[in-house]
């Protein structure tokens, strides 16, 4: 028998609304790639079927047996293709260029393993969603297989892994109803239940379970299987082995978006840092650290009136938010290597777009806080307001009046090119106007409030202004050269307020940028000092 270049195995189980569109998606790819379809039948009607083998190339049926593995592998023991692809029949592919590329290019012959986007949508109008990398492709060898009942995944993959940015469309996650919701949990939970218990040790099914608990918002649990599961890696006879050393951090992760959950922000600070001090972190692990640090300072200062013993934590979170930002270039670089750390739950969140985007709108306002205007216009248009999924915080609108009105005085009986800093504020408002959906929501605002002359009529006069390049060159300071000097001074706070443990973790997350600055030496040699 011939063998074919590909085999691509779906379960179908009578869903006639996604199936079709599934199968309709693989064409472009079937028409230039040599790829035999096999679907896996465990529930379709005699109509479903027959409109089926017009699309197959073999037609499995298999009997139901709560065990997704079984089905998977029934697929795969059929396949005579090189390489093995597996989908579900509620996803299908709206971007698979780079997938057919990937083959027809014969670039498939130096690689053992691949991946490729899921689009996971929140709702039926696809308004929301969330980006994450699945391994759903293989190089068929006889070891190949199928493991885990629910959560199934392909093992063993080898070593060469090749990220592609083909995207795949994924619905399953949207609930008619709240019971409907709930009903999927207790399925999905009885199962890893079961498996826990005839593996105990396998990190995997635990991870999973508590993937289940997040889905349906319960942070207690999270807390507690979070901390179960680092007290299980820490007493264990092999706390250092790779496993271990990926899983830990996906606990880690776990109590920290459970306390983020909560609104819980002073908590999720104490929590990253008694993680960061974990010398078994993955350097993926500190990317979703800075992550979550950007967040949570950043609401703190929102909730907070004043600063807390003259700790300003919209400098930290500028500090945290330039640490993730440089971290993620570094795995934008080195992602095929590091596949294994980006797959680990929860952790490997931060490197989704979703995640990108949500940084770059507490940066904004940041700056918009901070007095930073060098830069806000770049953020602004990063964000790619025209993109069907809003990515932005609306806290940008109020933070932007208060900024703008802050500033009134200033620009008050002159030109606004004469006041760099409301100019940056009207340039970042003029990008609101012209690309988002947020400008209906600013003007809600703007008509509650009605302060200091900011009515509609003259905000679309600033709108209206046109700002030359010399805007710019009237701001000498760096936005770097700014934050670091903002930053020095929250270390020398801290110091005085006899934090010098706090000190030490902030000099030692801004050594990375300037790591022979004299005056952080000196701030901790200062900190070191006092300890002794």
């Amino acid at each position: 028998m011939e063998q074919n270049l590909l085999t691509v195995s779906i379960l179908v189980s009578g869903r006639t609304e996604t199936t079709f569109r599934c199968l309709d998606s693989l064409q472009p790819l079937r028409d230039v790639v040599d790829t035999e379809v096999i679907l896996v039948d465990t529930g379709c009607n005699d109509t479903m079927r027959e409109r089926l083998k017009s699309y197959a190339t073999k037609i499995l049926s298999f009997q139901w047996c709560n065990d997704f593995s079984k089905a998977r592998n029934a697929g795969l023991a059929e396949a005579s293709g090189q390489w093995f692809l597996y989908l579900d029949d509620d996803e299908w592919f709206v971007d698979i260029q780079n997938l057919i590329d990937f083959f027809q290019s014969g670039e498939c012959n130096n690689y053992t393993s691949a991946s490729y986007i899921q689009r996971n949508y929140l709702d039926m109008e696809g308004s929301q969603y969330t980006d994450t990398r699945v391994g759903r492709m293989a190089r068929i060898t006889p070891e190949l297989h199928f493991e885990s009942r629910i959560h199934e995944y392909l093992t063993p993959t080898g070593n060469l892994h090749k990220n592609l940015t083909a995207v795949v469309e994924h619905y399953g996650y949207v609930y008619a109803t709240e019971e409907e919701k709930i009903e999927h949990f207790k399925r999905n939970q009885v199962l890893l239940e079961e498996m826990i218990k005839e593996e105990p040790g396998r990190l995997r099914w635990r991870l999973q379970l508590l993937q289940e608990y997040r889905a349906i918002d319960d942070y207690m649990q999270m807390e507690t299987l979070g901390m179960a599961g680092i007290k299980m890696i820490n007493t264990s006879d092999i706390p250092d082995n790779e496993e271990a050393r990926i899983y830990i951090g996906s606990f880690y992760a776990a109590r920290i978006l459970a306390a983020m959950g909560k609104e819980n922000y002073k908590k999720v600070c104490v929590l990253c840092e008694e993680a960061g001090k974990d010398s078994r972190n993955t350097k993926l692990f500190q990317t979703f650290l800075n992550e979550m640090l950007t967040k949570a300072y950043f609401y703190r200062g929102l909730n907070t009136k004043q600063t807390t013993n003259g700790v300003d934590y919209y400098v930290l979170s500028e500090m945290s938010a330039q640490q993730y930002l440089d971290e993620l270039d570094y795995f934008m670089s080195h992602n095929e290597e590091l596949y294994s750390q980006q797959i680990a739950p929860f952790v490997g969140e931060c490197l989704d777009v979703v995640k990108q985007k949500e940084i770059y709108s507490i940066r904004i306002c940041n700056g918009l806080k901070l007095g930073q205007v060098q830069n806000l216009d770049r953020y602004v248009e990063m964000l790619r307001w025209d993109e069907q999924h809003i990515y932005v915080f609306e806290e940008i609108a109020d933070i932007l009046i208060e900024a703008m009105n802050r500033s009134a005085e200033k620009f008050e009986g002159k030109k606004s090119l004469e006041n760099a800093e409301y100019a940056a504020y009207t340039k970042t408002l003029h990008i609101i106007h012209q690309h988002h959906a947020l400008w209906e929501y600013f003007c809600d605002e703007i008509e509650k409030r009605q302060h200091h002359g900011l009515d509609m009529n003259g905000i679309i006069r600033l709108i209206g202004e046109v700002f030359p390049d010399e805007v710019e060159k009237d701001v000498q300071t760096s936005e770097t050269e700014m934050l670091v000097t903002q930053i020095k001074e929250q270390i020398q706070l801290l110091i005085e307020n006899g934090m010098r443990d706090q000190a030490l973790v902030v000099i030692a997350q801004i050594k990375r940028l300037i790591p022979e600055d004299e005056q952080l030496q000196e701030l901790e040699q200062m900190c070191m000092n006092e300890i002794k």
